[in-house]
């Protein structure tokens, strides 16, 4: 099946922002069954510096600065993608890493410390302290 698919946020403020930071997590990843053929992110107003990347999971992000006044930001992500209706085969679930196998490479990979937070209801690992 082909699709378009549109996302809009806006934010409206209460006083003039002089100067903010967003980061996005409005792109699709190319699948198995998923197939991207176009995507493109607007906002108003525009941007002054975009960095695209990737996150430690593999998820596409976006970090954008607005430098100008403003007391209304929209964004608007569309996406043109091709979703092949097809389960995955029932064994390819069961290769998949169990949790103890991601939380020890977690612990190896420093990297992950950003995803990292303290919270009510769990604590942080020693180990990603240190």
């Amino acid at each position: 099946m082909r699709y378009t698919v549109n996302h809009k946020t806006v934010y409206r403020y209460s006083a003039t922002v002089h100067q903010s930071y967003h980061l996005l997590h409005l792109s699709p990843c190319a699948t198995t069954f998923q197939d991207v053929h176009s995507h493109l992110i607007k906002s108003d107003p525009m941007p002054a510096n975009i960095n695209d990347g990737m996150d430690y999971f593999g998820n596409p992000y976006r970090i954008m600065t607005i430098e100008k006044d403003h007391k209304e930001l929209v964004v608007d992500a569309t996406t043109h993608l091709t979703v092949e209706q097809k389960a995955p085969a029932p064994d390819s679930l069961g290769k998949s890493a169990n949790w103890q196998e991601l939380r020890d490479g977690a612990i190896a990979d420093k990297s992950v410390l950003q995803y990292t937070a303290g919270s009510r209801h769990g604590r942080r690992l020693a180990a990603l302290r240190d």
